[in-house]
Formats: C-alpha cells, sequence, structure tokens
C-alpha cells in the first residue's frame, strides 16, 4: 500500500496501536472514541474502526454497550515474539548476505559506533532508538517485503521491555558487541554465520530477561515511570511565567500537529502559564465548520493582535476523497492573509554548521512578498494570428482609453495583468513597520526603467508613503530605506553579508524566497510571520504538514522531523505578546528558547535533514520527540543560569 492512498482509519490505527504498545494507555484503560478522535484531531468514525482492528489483533477488547478496553501484551507474549523472532531474525539475516548493500552497511557500522557512543554516556534512550534502526536496516536488507513486516510488528509489540532491559549498560555493551558480530558476517557474505547470530542475540535477550527476573523487569519499568512522574510533579511545583492576554493558537495537520503538541509538552506548558484561544484548522474540522473555523481565527487575529499558526493542509483532489470533504476548501493561508491584509516575511534561522551556499551570507535575509496581483491575477489569451491587440479601459461614464498592445503578424499569447493602489500602500507600509520592529534595513527593487507605468506606481507609492510617514522614524532607528533596480539588486544580494529585509513584487518574491531559504540550507529553518499595515502578526513555519512523515509516524515507524521554525513560530508569537503587553519576562523566555534551539544543533544534536547537510563532525541524529527533548535540557541548563 502507498503512503498516497494509507487511509485515515488505518493511520489511526497505528496511532493507537503505538500508544498501547508505549504504555501511554494501560492494560483495562478504557479507549473513548471521543476523547481519541479529538486528540487526533479525526471524527469518531476512524476511531471507531480502529479499535474494531485492533481487536482483531487481540490489543483491544470491546464490550457490547459499555465500551472499548486495552488487553495489551503479557509476559507469555513477550516470551512467544522472541521465540519466534530468534527464527524469523536469522533468516533475514541469511537473506541479507544476499541482499545488502554497501550503503547499508556503512549504515549499520556508524549505528554501532554510534551505539557505543551513547551506552557509554548512559543515554539509555539513544540506545534502544540505535537499536531501532539497526533492526530496521537489516530487515530491508533481507530483501523480503513479507518478512520485513512480520518482524517489524514483533519488533515494536516488545518496545517497553527493550527499553528496560537496554537500560542496564551491560545488556546494552553486550547486544551492540552481538551486533558489531553479525556485521562481520553480512560483510564476508556468509549466511550460515549471520543466522546463527542473529538466533543468539535473540536467545540472549530471553536469557536476560529470565537472569533479570521478570518481577524485576516490572519493577523497573514502574521506576522509570515514576521517574518521569516525578519530574511532571517537579514541573508542576515551578514558578511559571504568567500570561495576562492570549495568543490565538491555530491548531493544524498530519506530522506538524504532532510536533504541535510536542512542543507545548515539553517546551512551553513546563515553563509558561499558557494562555490561548484555540481554533483546531485541521483539514477534518476545517470540513465540519464549512470553513468557518479559519474565519473565525482570523477575526480573533485582529482582535488579540498575535497568532500563532500551525502548518494546514490545502486540499487537492487526492484529499477530498481522503478526507471525505464537502468541498475543496480554500487555503487557510489565503483566506487569513486576504482578511488581514498581510504581507508575509520570510527568513532563515542561522545556525553554525548549517552554512549558506553563498559563503559571504552571515546574516538572515528577510524576503517580503507582495501577495496580491501581478501575474497570479492575470488574464491571459492565445493569439491565433494576424491582428491587433490592446488593453481598454472603460471608465464610470463608458469614456474608453486605449493603449496598443502589439500588432500581431502571427500566432502569439498576450497577458493582462493588474494591481490595486490601496493594496501596494498596504504592502508598503507593512514593509516599514516591520523593518521599524525588527531593525533592520529596508530594500526595495522593481524594474520601473522599463515598465514606466506599472512598476514605477509601485516604486512611487513606496517612495510617498516613505517621505511623508516613516523618513524620521527610520532616521532615528538608524536603519534605512533603499530602492533599486531588481537586477541590481539581485547583484548586490549575492555579495552582501546579509541582515536586512528585501521587498519584493508577487512574482519576485515568489522566486527569490525559494532561493533564499534553499541558499540558506533547509526550508525548516525559515520563519514566517504576517504582518498587517495596523500591527497584527500572525507566526508560522515556511514549510507544511510533512506528509510523508506523517504517514510513518502512523504506522509507528520513526522519523526525525525538524521542529525548529514551528518552534521559532511560538517563540516569534510569545516574545510579540510580551513586547505589546509589557511582559519582559515573556519576551526573555522566547529568547531562551530559541537560544536554546540554535545551541542543541551546534552542539551536534539535530535531525536528520540536518546532518545531511551540517559542516559539524558526527552529529548525532535524534528523532523528532528526542530533539524536542534535547533542545528542553538545554532550555533548563539555561533557564538555571
Amino acid at each position: 500500500m502507498s503512503e498516497d492512498n494509507y487511509s485515515l482509519s488505518s493511520r489511526v490505527f497505528h496511532t493507537i496501536r503505538e500508544n498501547i504498545l508505549s504504555g501511554k494507555y494501560a492494560t483495562d484503560e478504557e479507549l473513548k472514541e471521543k476523547s481519541i478522535g479529538e486528540e487526533l484531531g479525526v471524527s469518531r468514525t476512524p476511531v471507531r474502526e480502529a479499535l474494531r482492528q485492533l481487536e482483531l489483533e487481540g490489543l483491544v477488547t470491546i464490550i457490547p454497550n459499555k465500551g472499548a478496553y486495552v488487553v495489551g501484551i503479557s509476559q507469555k507474549d513477550i516470551r512467544d515474539i522472541y521465540e519466534i523472532r530468534s527464527r524469523l531474525e536469522g533468516l533475514c539475516a541469511r537473506w541479507a548476505c544476499d541482499n545488502i548493500t554497501k550503503d547499508q552497511l556503512d549504515e549499520l557500522e556508524e549505528n554501532i559506533y554510534l551505539s557505543d557512543f551513547h551506552s557509554s554516556k548512559g543515554n539509555s534512550e539513544q540506545v534502544v532508538e540505535l537499536d531501532n534502526k539497526f533492526h530496521e536496516i537489516l530487515y530491508d536488507a533481507s530483501g523480503s517485503k513479507e518478512l520485513r513486516h512480520i518482524l517489524r510488528d514483533f519488533h515494536h509489540y516488545v518496545q517497553r521491555v527493550r527499553k528496560v532491559t537496554l537500560a542496564v549498560q551491560e545488556r546494552a555493551v553486550n547486544s551492540n558487541e552481538e551486533h558489531r558480530k553479525i556485521v562481520e558476517a553480512l560483510k564476508q557474505h556468509d549466511g550460515a554465520r549471520a543466522e546463527e547470530l542473529a538466533d543468539a542475540h535473540m536467545r540472549n535477550t530471553i536469557n536476560n530477561m529470565d537472569h533479570y527476573g521478570w518481577d524485576n523487569l516490572l519493577k523497573q519499568e514502574d521506576a522509570m515511570s515514576d521517574r518521569t512522574e516525578s519530574q511532571h510533579r517537579k514541573e508542576a511545583a515551578m514558578e511559571k511565567i504568567k500570561m495576562t492576554t492570549p495568543l490565538v493558537e491555530m491548531d493544524g495537520d498530519e506530522m506538524t500537529r504532532i510536533l504541535w503538541k510536542m512542543i507545548k509538552d515539553e517546551l512551553l506548558y513546563p515553563f509558561i502559564d499558557l494562555k490561548t484561544e484555540y481554533y483546531d484548522l485541521g483539514l477534518e474540522h476545517r470540513n465540519e465548520t464549512d470553513d468557518q473555523v479559519t474565519v473565525d481565527s482570523a477575526n480573533a487575529t485582529k482582535k488579540y493582535g498575535v497568532a500563532v499558526k500551525c502548518a494546514t493542509i490545502t486540499p487537492n483532489a487526492a484529499r477530498m476523497t481522503e478526507y471525505h470533504l464537502k468541498e475543496m476548501w480554500k487555503s487557510p493561508n489565503g483566506t487569513i492573509r486576504a482578511m488581514l491584509d498581510g504581507t508575509v516575511f520570510r527568513a532563515p534561522i542561522i545556525v553554525k554548521g548549517i552554512e549558506p551556499c553563498v559563503k559571504n551570507w552571515k546574516k538572515p535575509i528577510t524576503i517580503a512578498r507582495h501577495a496580491y496581483g501581478d501575474v497570479y491575477k492575470a488574464s491571459e489569451m492565445k493569439i491565433p494570428g494576424l491582428g491587433k491587440c490592446e488593453l481598454v479601459y472603460t471608465a464610470e461614464d463608458g469614456t474608453e482609453t486605449r493603449e496598443l498592445i502589439h500588432n500581431f503578424t502571427g500566432a502569439g499569447v498576450v497577458q493582462g495583468q493588474h494591481n490595486l493602489c490601496n493594496s501596494i500602500e498596504s504592502f508598503a507600509r507593512s514593509c516599514f513597520n516591520y523593518a521599524l520592529d525588527t531593525k533592520q534595513d529596508l530594500w526595495f527593487a522593481t524594474k520601473d526603467t522599463i515598465s514606466k507605468k506599472y512598476d514605477h506606481t509601485f516604486k512611487d507609492i513606496f517612495q510617498e508613503i516613505f517621505d511623508s510617514e516613516y523618513a524620521q522614524k527610520f532616521k532615528d532607528a538608524g536603519i534605512t530605506y533603499f530602492y533599486t533596480l531588481i537586477d541590481d539588486a539581485v547583484a548586490r544580494v549575492m555579495k552582501s553579508e546579509g541582515g536586512y529585509i528585501w521587498a519584493c513584487k508577487n512574482y519576485d518574491g515568489d522566486v527569490m524566497s525559494d532561493m533564499v531559504s534553499s541558499a540558506f540550507g533547509s526550508l525548516a529553518m525559515m520563519t514566517s510571520v504576517l504582518v498587517t499595515p495596523d500591527g497584527k502578526y500572525e507566526y508560522e513555519a515556511a514549510h507544511g504538514t510533512v506528509q510523508r512523515h506523517y504517514y510513518k509516524h502512523l504506522k509507528g515507524e520513526e522519523t526525525s522531523t525538524n521542529s525548529v521554525a514551528t518552534i521559532f513560530a511560538w517563540t516569534g508569537a510569545l516574545r510579540k505578546r510580551g513586547e505589546l503587553d509589557g511582559n519582559h519576562e515573556l519576551e526573555e523566555f522566547a529568547d531562551k528558547l530559541e537560544n536554546a534551539c540554535v545551541k542543541t544543533i551546534e552542539d551536534g544534536k539535530m535531525t536528520k535533514d540536518l546532518a545531511l547537510i551540517t559542516t559539524i563532525s558526527n552529529p548525532v541524529v535524534l528523532n523528532s520527540e528526542d530533539f524536542i527533548k534535547a533542545i528542553r535540557s538545554t532550555l533548563e541548563g539555561m533557564l538555571l543560569l
């Protein structure tokens, strides 16, 4: 089954199963359709279908007229799984000898090296994740989809007991040494030896559990849970930063929705008495409300002045079917932008070790794109042959003004663009206000030497507003407004060190924002803020919902999704809220959280997308959750200073 065809109910099924196997849902706990649906942002129907499927797997029992309850994995189940795995893992290793690639062997050797490192440091969570990865690579190397599917499920079913056993350093060291011997057999393409070692690896695990004692395992698991609970109590006892005015919180879709909750749980709730006015902009809820929730969230932003938004799905034909949509709803971003009359500003997050392609870029370059008109609202026509094409303006009184476009002597094409002076004025004021807000120089560029009316109007409006409303404010702030031609601007940008706002017309901004984001390293490291002429702010990540990672997540597979831009959406909103309310403590927290993100990466702990492009030696690749937890650890250290 392809990821695109992976049904909503199936994805919900995998999420609930993951929560059962991880211990989030305890044995005999009732699984309530309504609360699960609200947590996952889905209706009750896919939850109900998922619970029925889980009953077939033996993880849930459904009692008519009462409810669904967790059955879980018993001690006997765990022993049986390991007995079966011992035979199948051996077969997997034998087949892998014939199919494994050099890249897979390299990955396995790197995995062993990292496991040694984390085991020596007592980083049990990282050891468990690396153990997961080792077996995943081995399953893929077998070349059998059927065997891979069975072993992945079995491996996943025993994740809780694995966390306990691998937390014991002696077993972690021995397990990694067993992995090393398997890899040596694979390198020599010795199928019989690889099978023998993989079988022994599983039996050693069973023997270790017997030696450790099942009662001790259960006690250790309880102790780990107690430590977590103790940490939660400690957090609750901390004095949290108070908020007086709420943020408008717009929840979203897919993997970014998962990260959204993680960020709040790990990085916000423990430190802030967070106040938000919540709007669920997940696609299902937009569909249920006929997209009224998007309108309501925009109106709330007008009321409170600051919003933070999660990435959302703009539906296409495939989404119509997947989510059973009433109609193909518009982009929430487009709706909000139109209602607020705002301009989007995008800027990269600068981190040492993630080097820009343009070597002299040292500071962020913020792109301000006018998001109205030009080619995006153009009318077009194919010209079949000989004839005259004109622009015609008919005034309200019926008088006409004509301008020749071209006398065609053969076939061709023609395009009519437009813009609105009040839209250009709003764009200009948003740019000037944001420059003052961020204390950055502002550049603006068009091609007015060629477009002596269209582009020249942009130039004139910007200059008139600057001269009459902002010249003195810019002087007082120690910043400048600079106009040049678009081609000269491009040349200057490439030779600059950055550190300014570059305002662009619609098409120019579309192209240049992609160029700048790519050249700085990663779209996952780009901030985005919508600013209105009257000083309303809506913060979000520049990227989308990370659909591919979401499907992996719901299948119980590990993801390594970069959450930095989404975290910075929260920090931007919190800082602005603090600034408007005179809450300096909130502003300082936002600064520290951003610094914690940067420091975590610069310390060599990062997600896979960054590890692939970093100049930092031997980076530690973390999964989605562990990366956020690593940021929290860094943040806690900063807050103690």
